[in-house]
């Protein structure tokens, strides 16, 4: 229980964090009033003015939809909204009307029509967890003797059922490549030292698991999915500061500039991420990126591990074209490089590939022999054509279009 409640704080709770020069893909806009909306799976949702609640598909254009039960939103015991995930297009909305941590309060389940199809007395303040395998989680927190938090799952918002933490909370986080990212401590006993690590996995629908073997950097966590994208937290091995970056595919993202802060939502054009200001100013100033900046990312997987690339694979005339010097370590091959020519050998189980950036002719244990697109330079990397040098050090290549998998075997 406590390793899967510990992997999850770790996306939450972080020291000084540090960015990457800003990627020149982002800049910087003014909108014209401030998100505060939620993704509920298939709108994004905020409460309007006089019993209403607004729903908006691309963050920005609102409908306003009435409700039945009458309420004046402002903070602390006012209306406590709990926007569901949809469950096959049906959205269920949970609203708890002036929450008190002291007492019994109402808590209406709403149908996809806005109409009351339940009332329910919970003696506490309710905290939505997400909808996942067919059921909705809720925490109900309890402030007095004897200070217990309890859970449950429904999967009409009619019929509850109580559960244990263990299971209303999960670690596991659907990716847009059919992937789910999950998290837990090599040592679960150590869960609450500074020191414990935490490792990172690829669980595919088969749940098998994958474990990601980083280039550069520790992971550390990852937080909340807010609808296409998650923010994942690394640590420099070095120096121990902690940066994150927006994902979609739970391995290759992007930093954004040291002044950005938790608020991020996207539609299917932008990325937008919130920039702080000083309390007196607007808080209408955000970062923008295109969404074409995380999707169609490429996943490797050599044998049963993921490899983390610090720069993402690319393509070039179909062909996939991988940093070198990661890749065939992980493989057991040593790598000599030659920064002058710009030439790099490998050896591996006795066989010697030799190749130079720029150029399609390499030399397989002393015979030429002709690639169908040479190696690149990309962000100071040397990238490689992954299937002819994997092939040519013994090993076989299968592409998952599902998953968009390069599987090394």
């Amino acid at each position: 229980m406590k390793k899967i409640i510990a992997a999850i704080v770790a996306g939450l709770c972080f020291g000084a964090i540090v960015f990457a020069e800003a990627d020149p893909r982002i800049e910087q806009v003014t909108l014209d009033e401030p998100f505060t909306a939620r993704w509920n799976g298939q709108y994004y949702v905020r409460w309007g003015a006089n019993g209403t609640m607004e729903f908006s598909e691309n963050g920005f254009d609102y409908v306003q939809r009435t409700l039945p039960i009458r309420y004046i939103p402002h903070y602390g015991n006012g209306v406590n909204l709990l926007v569901a995930e949809t469950q096959e297009n049906t959205p269920i909305y949970y609203i708890q009307k002036h929450p008190n941590i002291m007492k019994n309060s109402p808590m209406y389940v709403l149908d996809e029509s806005y109409n009351v199809i339940d009332t329910i007395e919970f003696n506490g303040y309710l905290f939505y967890l997400g909808y996942r395998d067919g059921y909705h989680y809720l925490r109900r927190g309890v402030y007095v003797e004897p200070y217990e938090n309890c859970y449950y799952k429904t999967a009409n918002g009619v019929d509850w059922i109580e559960i244990e933490m263990e299971e209303a909370y999960t670690s596991e986080t659907p990716l847009e490549n059919g992937y789910k990212l999950t998290g837990r401590y090599e040592n679960p006993e150590d869960w609450d030292k500074p020191q414990a690590e935490l490792l990172a996995f690829l669980v595919d629908k088969e749940q098998n698991e994958y474990p990601i073997i980083w280039e550069n950097g520790i992971y550390t966590g990852a937080g909340e999915k807010k609808r296409d994208l998650i923010r994942i937290f690394m640590k420099d091995e070095e120096t121990g500061e902690e940066r994150w970056k927006l994902t979609m595919d739970g391995i290759y993202g992007v930093e954004f500039p040291e002044d950005a802060n938790g608020t991020v939502w996207n539609n299917d054009e932008y990325v937008y991420v919130g920039k702080q200001v000083m309390v007196t100013e607007p808080r209408t100033q955000y970062y923008r990126l295109p969404m074409s900046a995380l999707q169609n990312n490429i996943i490797v997987r050599l044998q049963d591990k993921i490899l983390g690339f610090e720069t993402p694979p690319v393509v070039e005339d179909d062909y996939t074209l991988v940093p070198m010097r990661f890749l065939f370590e992980q493989m057991g091959a040593e790598v000599e490089w030659n920064q002058q020519t710009k030439t790099a050998t490998l050896h591996r189980q006795g066989d010697a590939v030799t190749f130079t950036v720029d150029n399609k002719t390499a030399t397989v244990n002393g015979a030429p022999k002709t690639m169908a697109v040479p190696a690149r330079l990309v962000n100071d990397k040397t990238m490689v054509p992954l299937r002819f040098l994997s092939e040519e050090l013994g090993m076989t290549v299968e592409w998952d279009n599902e998953t968009r998998t390069a599987i090394i075997a």
